[in-house]
């Protein structure tokens, strides 16, 4: 069996607390584990950076999206209790949930609002600097880095999930393709900057990109969450827009 993605732990993450009973991170893990029959290799696959098994990555995420919706709430450091928000909403849906069923409580919309850039002139900037750009369109259009943009409109849903509203790229070098930096745009708050990194290569590492070495080395989570655009962000070539599309970028 495959590993559970984020959004089919929600339900049996949320259906194992109904109990009442104060739970923690480690509990969630052992019931999950044996929940999905899940075998040593699925348990203990890490993520590229070696930091994290993959499983203890999602189950972190679903904790974060049970607790913006107020159905979980923490009693202490590493521990959690579910609300009666989260006993009455698991009572009408005795056959699971999905992320767009937490958009009915307003504390929910508020986090995935955040997803969304604040400052429209920042935007209208980074488009004005790509316009203007006379190399835009051939750095785009070279065959890895245009691969790489479609992919990632290709997982347009799972980088919603990681907040991420822009990846732009700088450092372009013919000759040296390896010198490329990534850089993240988001509204994640600073404590989860660390695990969108993670994800973001394992998203690129189930992929092969022949003779393109991409070292995803500079994230910058507070960028959004303080209202700050540093200017190298301004002048990084769009690789993706969550509210743009890829026919518009080149």
């Amino acid at each position: 069996m495959t590993l559970p993605k984020n959004e089919e732990l929600l339900f049996h993450f949320l259906s194992f607390m109904q109990n009442g009973a104060e739970q923690n991170l480690h509990g969630i893990h052992q019931y999950l584990c044996e929940k999905f029959n899940l075998s040593i290799n699925e348990i203990e696959e890490r993520l590229p950076s070696g930091n994290e098994t993959k499983l203890k990555n999602r189950i972190r995420w679903t904790k974060l999206h049970l607790k913006s919706a107020g159905l979980i709430e923490d009693t202490g450091q590493r521990t959690f209790v579910i609300t009666e928000r989260g006993k009455s909403f698991l009572n009408e849906r005795p056959n699971g949930f999905t992320n767009k069923d937490l958009e009915q409580f307003e504390e929910y919309k508020t986090f995935r609002k955040k997803t969304k850039l604040k400052h429209k002139s920042v935007r209208e900037n980074i488009y004005d600097y790509n316009n203007k750009l006379s190399s835009v369109k051939q750095l785009l259009n070279y065959q890895k880095l245009d691969y790489l943009s479609k992919l990632f409109y290709e997982e347009k849903e799972k980088l919603d999930e990681l907040e991420i509203s822009m990846i732009l790229v700088k450092g372009y070098n013919k000759k040296n393709l390896d010198s490329l930096t990534f850089y993240i745009i988001g509204t994640y708050e600073k404590s989860i900057g660390y695990h969108v990194i993670q994800n973001i290569c394992e998203l690129l590492s189930e992929f092969v990109l022949e003779n393109l070495i991409l070292p995803i080395c500079k994230i910058a989570p507070q960028v959004l969450f303080e209202g700050r655009y540093p200017n190298e962000i301004k002048k990084g070539v769009i690789l993706f827009d969550r509210e743009g599309d890829l026919q518009g970028l080149s």
